[in-house]
């Protein structure tokens, strides 16, 4: 399996050579690794239920659905065959490098820079105020932008890799 690199599996893909079994494997790494980063605390939103956490999960969900759309095309659409097999196959090597990277951003921010954080959300800045009156601080601010970032980023990805399958199959 290829769980960091996408290059490798895009002309696998193109080729047919990923079988049913890997095609399964990966599958369940997307579902194991989603389990993983968000109950391990590595990629943290947002308390659940409050209005931070309803903006967060609107703007996911508007991002998903764009994403798919995009990633649907990007494969040729009604004439793409397989594209539920190739999204998920891709889907895992591409969020897992997308997610080490903003979210280690995200983490190295808010512990580099910790006490700037909190001073700009205690001070009278007007985004800070703004941000207090939604229940948030700018370390949730910066939590909303990075799952925002992981999925918008993913699916750009993974639409850019689906028209290259797509044109290394026209190739061949």
């Amino acid at each position: 399996m290829h769980l960091l690199r996408t290059r490798p599996l895009v002309a696998k893909l193109a080729t047919g050579k990923v079988s049913n079994t890997e095609k399964a494997h990966y599958l369940l790494a997307s579902f194991l690794m989603f389990t993983i980063a968000y109950y391990s605390g590595f990629v943290s939103g947002n308390t659940a239920w409050t209005l931070p956490s309803i903006l967060e999960g609107l703007t996911i969900a508007g991002v998903t659905a764009i994403g798919l759309v995009k990633a649907f095309d990007a494969s040729g659409g009604e004439d793409a065959s397989d594209f539920v097999a190739q999204f998920t196959c891709l889907y895992v090597p591409i969020s897992i490098s997308t997610m080490l990277v903003v979210w280690s951003t995200f983490w190295a921010t808010t512990i580099g820079f910790r006490e700037s954080l909190i001073a700009i959300s205690q001070s009278h800045m007007q985004f800070a105020v703004n941000l207090s009156r939604l229940g948030a601080d700018m370390f949730s601010f910066l939590a909303f932008a990075a799952a925002v970032t992981v999925q918008g980023v993913t699916f750009y990805r993974i639409a850019n890799s689906l028209a290259d399958v797509r044109s290394l199959k026209n190739d061949s």
